[in-house]
């Protein structure tokens, strides 16, 4: 699989920065409340039905990406699957 956030410049490495979208607060949003504890990707599979957008529950949260492990008692803003699905594809259409 290639990586497409890597790129070679004269025999060097060089990785490009992710830019996550701002999601902002909707009245759709739902919010849960972490029992035990629980990992980023684990909660997106369950919640969206895809642990790659992980990502989304560490930005509607501004949560530490590199932090995976959510603990006990943590309470979570989910934003919408839809409204995520056209957000991303609006933000994808503006990075062309």
């Amino acid at each position: 699989m290639k990586n497409n956030n890597k790129i070679n410049i004269d025999n060097k490495t060089i990785y490009k920065t992710s830019y996550y979208p701002v999601l902002e607060k909707r009245e759709d949003d739902k919010y849960l409340k972490i029992i035990g504890s629980t990992r980023l990707d684990s909660l997106a599979l369950r919640y969206y039905k895809d642990e790659h957008l992980w990502w989304v529950i560490a930005v509607a949260n501004n949560l530490d990406i590199d932090n995976y492990i959510l603990k006990a008692d943590t309470i979570l803003r989910m934003p919408d699957l839809n409204y995520v699905k056209e957000y991303i594809k609006n933000f994808q259409n503006e990075q062309v």
